[in-house]
């Protein structure tokens, strides 16, 4: 048996005594002498222990067990219960902060440690064996394969994006200091600190990989040479791995500066050139030597995204802003002075640059090809996209492309004549939403401004957004359709100052549908539709349907952004949102690559179609389409359009005359013009003249061999007929117009109607002048707004004035006493002289004489289009109006001048012309006459 004394509570004995059972392993205690009693202590029975120190050992050791086997007794008997009781928030400080807690932790600290030292090891070693073997010599000028880029047929090359690329190796001493430190200061500040690879940066890019945000890859200046000499251009894990193992035995084995000197030689600058030396020599035509503070940092700010930064493309201004940052980052690094920095902030670095555009050599569709470079950017980086042997097959249709800038060489010269000197245009296929050909300048290789891609440059829309307000107003309330009314009459929009718009002929037509108020062009409509629906509501709107970057204005935008006055947006952009028009409210991604392969010819992306997502109700969209294709609506009529083909237009110029828009589509194609002087100086004039022949004669021969397709009309859609003075629905006569299921029209209280006079507001007589007569009826006018908006007195105050109350309102009785039979009408006469030393100009000068009343507005026509700037304020001017009109080409022309006076009376005359550009040659006979106004069609031609 176990004996029962204290030594035998080790767990040793006690473990030998109970295998082997062995009772000799057993002490017996020792009677103590009385010689022997110093040092001992008293036990029962009078006897004494001795307490020397290996007793004292032993007691402690039983005493230790003892707690132990107490303590264990408390503790779960199952291993994986007792697991998780050692874990519990209860225990956890109780078991893991006391020795036997401590040991364990020590043990389990030490074994993981030593397993992740074998588990790094044998991924180094697995890793490393399919890496160079011998790293000794830094490759530079590795410029690898060229970047392929074809037509949509994928047999036409259209650029090798490395094929002359150029790079020139120099050794450190002969590359300016001020790059070297600008360099690091922006793309590695610790540098010199590291062993080739930072901790914080491949935490940074893990994270925003886990993310989803912008890919990163190596951090490091060493990291970024393995990656780009050394390595595949794979994206992958493993790769990353590799990049930090040769990263480290790269800093092993050369010195800082050696790597890079190396990394100065090898990385891209943009265009062709690869290395400092190269890039110093094509942007600034001297040795990478000799270059100044200011250019080393512009250089340095090309190397994160070489297309994205070029000095030649559309970033410029982002480019100088990233310049700026990395003198400030050179200061706060203690490489330059503060003065240093602000003296190379005031260098236009810019003019520096060489212009010349040899650089591109053989390139075809430069501006596309340059998009699409810019894309791949995004997506591999730029070494990547420059180097890897990409075949890229893109969108771009060759034939489509070449007669596209054929058009644009042949209306630049018109456009020169008014001031215009540069254009752009975007067709996209209506379909897949794929580009078909971009032009992104009147010559990619014309001095000065030929390089600046405007097709993706932002630029005020002008009237060409006006579709965007009753698109969204639509949606957003369901009291609006092609037929509602709205009132064109001049308008205090509230603000400070207030907002008053007007167009440019100066008139107020009155009530009139939104297919007139669309078709017109019309100003203040489309600013009330925009306040109605919502100024944020109109624009994000646009952008759900493609209009992706959105406008410049926000997120500040006032009703002014309504017709595209103070904001600005892309035309590759707004041909995209016209698409969505187009393919009856569904909005698909632009598309620019239709395949990618690698070198060996391995397919790595592939565009496929997907059938879009819906943004805007297809009955809106059908509205918006066939309002756009009504030539009968439309100010320019049946121009511009074609006859086989329904063809929906809408023209766009600023109020400065500094842009030019068409945007056009059917239901096969979509094509929108840009045009205007690259200085942004004003125009003499609209643009029309010029961008809808050239929109015409393309899609014309576009559509050959097309078969005949129109948009399908929702089959839920109304037709309502309303009395467009009134705005309300009626069942005799009024107005028939399309609207949307939802809409419920709404009827008068009363039917009874009277023509009155609109100067008086009583009823009109037989002396009232045509132009002063109004029909109404009893029911009064329905109203824009809610009585409850903050803007119902401004806006019915110049509607009630010329129409009667909103709502309910009477008929008059009186009749007209302001008019008389008698009244004298105003007069006059017209004359057309050459300009001497100007062919081609001619002065046009209205001689007026009043009548009974003050004249009002005078205004030119020619063919019974009022000319553009040719619409004259009597009130504010006095006789004789003078006119400069430009004649693009030979024709003989009908000239006409009316006169409207603040009794509503008109007088004309006219004159037939002969014009000729090269030489003055007229004659005309002028036929004077004074009649009463006649109301006839006339759509005016242009908002300003």
């Amino acid at each position: 048996m176990l004996g029962l004394n204290i030594w035998e509570k080790e767990p040793f004995y006690v473990f030998l005594m109970a295998l082997f059972n062995f009772d000799k392993f057993k002490k017996k205690p020792t009677k103590l002498s009385n010689k022997n009693r110093k040092g001992s202590k008293a036990v029962a029975g009078g006897m004494r222990v001795n307490r020397n120190v290996s007793d004292k050992v032993r007691a402690h050791r039983d005493s230790r067990a003892r707690k132990r086997a107490e303590y264990l007794s408390t503790l779960p008997k199952h291993p994986v219960k007792r697991f998780f009781y050692y874990w519990h928030p209860k225990h956890f400080a109780e078991y893991w902060f006391n020795r036997d807690g401590a040991i364990r932790a020590l043990k389990i600290a030490g074994v993981s440690l030593a397993v992740l030292m074998i588990l790094m090891l044998a991924v180094f070693a697995y890793f490393r064996k399919d890496l160079p073997k011998n790293i000794t010599d830094l490759k530079t000028c590795s410029k690898g394969a060229s970047t392929l880029y074809y037509d949509r047929t994928g047999q036409t090359l259209l650029w090798a994006s490395s094929g002359d690329a150029e790079c020139y190796p120099a050794k450190m001493e002969n590359i300016s200091p001020y790059l070297q430190k600008s360099v690091v200061a922006s793309e590695d500040k610790d540098y010199y600190k590291h062993g080739g690879f930072s901790f914080a940066g491949v935490g940074r890019a893990f994270v925003n990989n886990l993310r989803g945000e912008t890919t990163q890859g190596g951090s490091t200046i060493t990291q970024q040479f393995v990656k780009n000499s050394l390595l595949t251009q794979e994206r992958s894990f493993t790769r990353k791995l590799k990049e930090l193992i040769l990263s480290i035995e790269l800093e092993r084995s050369y010195s800082k500066s050696e790597i890079l000197n190396a990394y100065l030689n090898e990385i891209p600058f943009g265009s062709v050139y690869y290395g400092a030396e190269a890039a110093s020599k094509g942007y600034f035509e001297k040795s990478s030597k000799d270059l100044t503070l200011d250019e080393a940092a512009l250089l340095t700010a090309i190397i994160p995204a070489p297309t994205y930064y070029s000095p030649y493309g559309k970033h410029a201004d982002q480019l100088v802003a990233r310049q700026h940052y990395i003198l400030d980052e050179m200061v706060t690094q203690g490489y330059i002075k503060q003065s240093e920095a602000d003296a190379a902030k005031k260098v236009d670095t810019l003019a520096k640059v060489s212009k010349s555009s040899d650089k591109y050599k053989d390139i075809l569709a430069p501006h596309f090809v340059l998009e699409v470079q810019e894309k791949l950017e995004q997506t591999y980086t730029a070494t990547i996209a420059r180097k890897a042997g990409f075949k890229v097959i893109t969108t771009l249709d060759l034939g489509f492309q070449k007669s596209l800038e054929d058009t644009i060489a042949t209306a630049i010269p018109k456009l020169q004549r008014i001031g215009g000197d540069n254009m752009a245009a975007v067709l996209e296929d209506v379909d897949t939403a794929q580009v078909l050909a971009l032009v992104g300048s009147r010559d990619f290789n014309y001095p000065g401004y030929g390089e600046l891609d405007v097709a993706n440059t932002p630029r005020s829309p002008g009237s060409s957004f006006k579709p965007y307000d009753y698109a969204t107003l639509m949606a957003q309330n369901k009291d609006f359709g092609a037929g509602t009314t709205f009132y064109d009459v001049n308008t205090d929009f509230g603000g400070v100052p207030a907002y008053k718009p007007k167009d440019y002929d100066l008139r107020e037509p009155g009530a009139m549908a939104m297919r007139a108020a669309l078709g017109g062009s019309r100003n203040t409509p489309a600013i009330k539709a925009n306040y109605i629906a919502g100024t944020q509501n109109v624009i994000n709107q646009a952008k759900k349907m493609g209009l992706t970057s959105g406008t410049s204005c926000e997120p500040n935008c006032g009703l002014s952004s309504a017709i595209g006055d103070g904001s600005e947006v892309k035309l590759t952009e707004h041909v995209n949102a016209f698409t969505t028009f187009a393919r009856m409210g569904k909005v698909k991604e632009q598309a620019y690559i239709l395949k990618i392969e690698d070198k060996k010819g391995k397919v790595i992306s592939e565009w496929k179609d997907t059938p879009g997502e819906q943004v805007l109700d297809p009955q809106i969209a059908y509205t918006i389409n066939d309002m756009l294709s009504d030539s009968k609506a439309s100010y320019f009529g049946t121009s511009y359009r074609l006859t086989n083909f329904r063809s929906a237009l809408k023209t766009g110029t600023t109020n400065d005359r500094d842009n030019g828009w068409i945007m056009g589509y059917t239901p096969y194609l979509a094509l929108g013009f840009w045009s205007g002087n690259h200085e942004n100086k004003s125009m003499s004039t609209f643009t029309e003249n010029i961008l809808g022949p050239a929109w015409q004669s393309f899609m014309k021969k576009a559509h050959e061999g097309k078969a005949a397709r129109d948009w399908t009309k929702p089959s839920q859609m109304k037709t309502v007929c309303i009395n467009t003075a009134t705005g309300y629905a009626t069942s005799s006569g009024g107005k028939c117009d399309i609207f949307p299921d939802w809409y419920q029209p709404k009827s008068p209280n009363k039917t009874e109607t009277a023509v009155i006079d609109s100067v008086s507001k009583k009823l009109a007589t037989e002396c009232t002048p045509a132009l002063a007569k109004q029909t109404i009826t009893g029911g009064g006018i329905l109203s824009e707004l809610p009585s409850s908006d903050p803007s119902y007195k401004r806006w019915m105050a110049p509607i009630s004035a010329r129409y009667g109350a909103a709502g309910g309102g009477a008929i008059p009785t009186e009749k007209d006493d302001v008019h008389k039979c008698d009244d004298v009408k105003p007069t006059v006469a017209l004359s057309v002289a050459p300009i001497v030393g100007s062919p081609g100009k001619y002065s046009l000068t209205a001689t007026t004489t009043d009548g009974t009343y003050p004249m009002s507005t005078v205004y030119f026509k020619i063919d019974g289009q009022i000319l553009p700037g040719g619409s004259f304020d009597a009130t504010s001017q006095s006789s004789p109006y003078e006119y400069t009109y430009t004649a693009s080409e030979a024709s003989t022309k009908t000239i006409v001048v009316e006169v409207v006076d603040q009794g509503m009376y008109q007088g004309t005359d006219s004159t037939e012309t002969t014009f000729v550009v090269s030489s003055i040659q007229r004659s005309n006979s002028t036929v004077a006459t004074v009649t009463n106004f006649v109301t006839t069609s006339f759509k005016p031609k242009k908002k300003n």
